[in-house]
């Protein structure tokens, strides 16, 4: 089990890939769409790494290059996400829900 690294993460498609969610204003949730390359069954990322200060839900993470579905899950007393069995070396495409990190 290994800890990716924030080169691993970027946005994808790099425009229009992240949003405000919520129907209260001020909205306090982030939904960004990421592609994370090199990863392989049982590695961890932290919220800090996908630009997030708290985690709230992940999607299924999904493969192009096959048709494998990587289980994907929240880690709460960690905050993290925690990629399940299935990649190996390959770059997955997910949905991240969480609170925005905040810069002064």
């Amino acid at each position: 089990m290994a800890a990716l690294a924030a080169t691993a993460v970027s946005l994808f498609p790099n425009r229009f890939a992240e949003r405000y969610v919520g129907s209260v204003v001020p909205r306090n949730l982030v939904e960004r769409r990421l592609a994370i390359t090199g990863v392989t069954a049982g590695d961890t990322a932290t919220a800090a790494v996908l630009g997030l200060s708290r985690l709230v839900s992940v999607s299924n993470a999904y493969n192009a290059t096959g048709p494998a579905v990587a289980t994907v899950a929240v880690d709460p007393v960690n905050n993290r996400i925690l990629v399940g069995t299935g990649p190996s070396n390959v770059t997955l495409y997910l949905t991240v829900t969480g609170v925005p990190t905040l810069t002064p």
